[in-house]
């Protein structure tokens, strides 16, 4: 089967014209499944939103009227006839009606209890609980009548459930909505409403809790029209746990059953919206969810959550449906696809079976193969004209090759003759450009080797330029040294005279000093004669004249030392002096030296200069020439090359004419064994 397919082209065309087929009309489908399925999804979410929205404001109506009603209760004349029998029966301390209390206010208590009880519009309550404002305790209940006034044991149980609303109003000072709870004394979940009681001064004196069970509301989230068999509506608190029956699980689940999915989730987080979850059974649903605001109706300080579903299955039976009757007519259509295009293949295909034998006696050879003309104007007919045209050509075209190879066989023989020749030439060209090139090679080595030389001889005349402009900056420094080293040695010179002078001055004052030390000696005599005259009186005196003899003689002994010095002093200035004239000299002649030796090194400088940049000049006239001659050298390698080319095609044309000369002869071959 598989080869007769891969051979037949009648088979293929059917098979590609059925998938063609197959596959237009599986993509239609699948498009208008897909349309289909977000159309109806988009109509289901707009119902279940709908359906939601009407649920959330007959919810909201409702609590608000029971809110309101419990209110209208709590302001009526049988509460506050109640409440001041309950007020009495607690002053007076318990006992029966009749005697403890006013008979008065029993009658009153028991008419308001009548109307309470029997009233239809009180008696849609489960239970009216009267309770006080300032403790937890229970002063009237609807169902147990004036009995349960003072008997506090018997609320135990139902103030378990009253505790929360009644914490709430006492709070608030306002009506509240309170959570769901089991409340024993009806023995069902019930939810409860609590208002304030007032007196005339608007001082809340007690509190009003309405008990109602879940059935109130049964008629509101139970109400399922429209749903379908799978639809469902049902209420969940802030802690996920159901708080209205669900349509698959017992009434027993209420308070019981945590649901925890996706829409629960979301819509316990506050969020309004709709989406494809799944619920608790594991099924996919399609949810519409939102808060009932009883905190934005100032009800509660909680929420609960209303969700309305269907299943996925239901919702989308119809768009299944239709799926399977777009297989069954996507398969009975490509059935007649595959036919109507095996028929079509087979008329397309005979004549292109005969074009394929006619077209394999021409590749065997035999050009004497005729097709016969065809009527057809389509594509086949097209191609069968043009294969007669094709067929005609190639005849006109042998014929025309075996003529020209005969012509081209002796023009072969005249090029092969002349390709012969120019390789001989080329080869000869190469061997003489070769020794041109080693030539070149070796001027190239001598030109770079005189380069070097040069660039050495720059550099190093370019050192000794440098050489010589350092000597002429030293030598310029020696000179300016000389001259300061003259002008200190006339400093010091000058100094020096100074320094002889102020010693003769320092003679003279010696010789003060001298003077005044023998009159200080001679009055030291005088001194002492006259001490000698005194006597005892004189002793004194004749003291002091031996001290200032002994000063006198000390002075004159430091004078002749400070003399002796100063002498020394003198001569060793003398010698300054006459040291620092030979300085001045010797300073002046090292001068002399050094303006020539400047003049000279000065003249030294500008020949190295001048020599340097002959060098350098020398030096860029090589590379110049070195340039030159690389270049020369990089064109006859360039010639070279050519010529080593022109050599190698010359071969290769020798080859190439060979192979020609082969052709031709296998061209002479085949035009012989084509038949015409």
């Amino acid at each position: 089967m598989i080869g007769r397919f891969r051979k037949s082209l009648a088979w293929r065309m059917a098979l590609y014209f059925g998938l063609l087929v197959v596959v237009s009309l599986v993509l239609l489908a699948l498009l208008g499944f897909f349309y289909e399925r977000q159309t109806i999804r988009d109509a289901v979410f707009a119902r279940l939103i709908a359906f939601r929205n009407v649920s959330r404001e007959r919810l909201q109506e409702y609590f608000q009227e029971r809110v309101g009603f419990v209110r209208l209760i709590s302001r009526s004349r049988e509460v506050a006839e109640l409440l001041a029998f309950a007020v009495e029966e607690q002053a007076s301390g318990g006992g029966a009606p009749e005697e403890s209390g006013s008979r008065r206010y029993g009658m009153l208590a028991q008419r308001a209890h009548k109307r309470l009880s029997s009233d239809e519009a009180f008696g849609a309550f489960d239970d009216l609980v009267l309770m006080a404002s300032e403790k937890l305790a229970v002063l009237y209940t609807s169902r147990e009548g004036l009995q349960s006034v003072s008997n506090e044991s018997a609320h135990a149980k139902r103030l378990k459930a009253l505790e929360g609303v009644w914490k709430q109003v006492t709070k608030k000072k306002g009506p509240v909505l309170g959570d769901m709870a089991f409340y024993e004394p009806v023995g069902k979940v019930c939810f409860f409403i609590g208002v304030p009681v007032s007196d005339d001064h608007g001082t809340m004196s007690a509190v009003l809790v309405a008990a109602l069970n879940i059935e109130h509301l049964k008629g509101v989230v139970e109400d399922r029209t429209g749903l379908g068999q799978t639809g469902d509506a049902y209420l969940v608190g802030g802690d996920a746990v159901l708080r209205t029956p669900s349509r698959f699980l017992a009434e027993g689940e209420v308070l019981k059953r945590k649901v925890e999915t996706e829409a629960v989730r979301r819509v316990l987080a506050g969020e309004t919206g709709e989406a494809v979850v799944t619920d608790y059974r594991g099924q996919k649903v399609l949810s519409a969810f939102a808060p009932l605001g009883l905190k934005e109706m100032d009800l509660a300080d909680f929420d609960w959550g209303l969700l309305v579903e269907i299943d996925a299955q239901e919702a989308f039976a119809a768009v299944n449906r239709a799926a399977v009757r777009s297989v069954i007519v996507t398969l009975v259509l490509a059935s007649l696809a595959v036919g109507f295009g095996f028929l079509t293949a087979r008329r397309v295909a005979h004549p292109i079976r005969t074009l394929s034998a006619g077209a394999s006696r021409v590749a065997q050879g035999d050009l004497s193969v005729s097709v016969e003309e065809t009527s057809r104007e389509d594509e086949v007919g097209q191609l069968i004209s043009g294969f007669r045209s094709m067929l005609e050509s190639l005849q006109s075209q042998t014929r025309q090759v075996s003529a020209g190879v005969n012509d081209l066989a002796s023009s072969i023989s005249q090029i092969s003759a002349t390709a012969v020749q120019l390789a001989a030439s080329s080869s000869e060209t190469a061997t003489a450009i070769s020794e041109i090139t080693t030539t070149m090679e070796e001027v190239r080595q001598t030109a770079r080797l005189a380069h070097d030389k040069a660039k050495q001889v720059a550099q190093r005349a370019e050192m000794l330029s440098q050489t010589a402009h350092d000597g002429r900056n030293v030598a310029s420094e020696a000179l300016n040294g000389l001259e300061r080293i003259r002008e200190q040695m006339d400093f010091v010179a000058e100094n020096v005279m100074r320094l002889s002078e102020q010693g003769r001055s320092i003679g003279d004052i010696i010789d003060v000093v001298r003077d005044l030390a023998d009159q200080v000696n001679l009055l030291s005599v005088n001194a002492a004669i006259e001490a000698a005259k005194a006597g005892e009186h004189g002793k004194g005196f004749a003291v002091v004249a031996q001290e200032m003899r002994s000063l006198a003689d000390q002075s004159k002994e430091a004078t002749e030392q400070v003399k002796q010095i100063l002498s020394e002093v003198q001569r060793a200035t003398g010698g300054a002096v006459m040291a620092i004239e030979q300085g001045n000299k010797a300073v002046a002649a090292g001068l002399d030296l050094g303006r020539r030796a400047d003049e000279a090194i000065r003249r030294l400088a500008l020949g190295v200069e001048e020599a340097s940049d002959a060098a350098v000049q020398i030096a860029s006239s090589s590379q110049e020439q070195l340039v030159g001659i690389e270049q020369l050298v990089l064109a006859v390698q360039n010639i070279r090359e050519a010529s080593g080319q022109n050599t190698e095609a010359a071969r290769q044309l020798e080859g190439a004419v060979r192979d020609l000369e082969r052709l031709s002869r296998a061209l002479r071959d085949i035009a012989s064994r084509v038949r015409l």
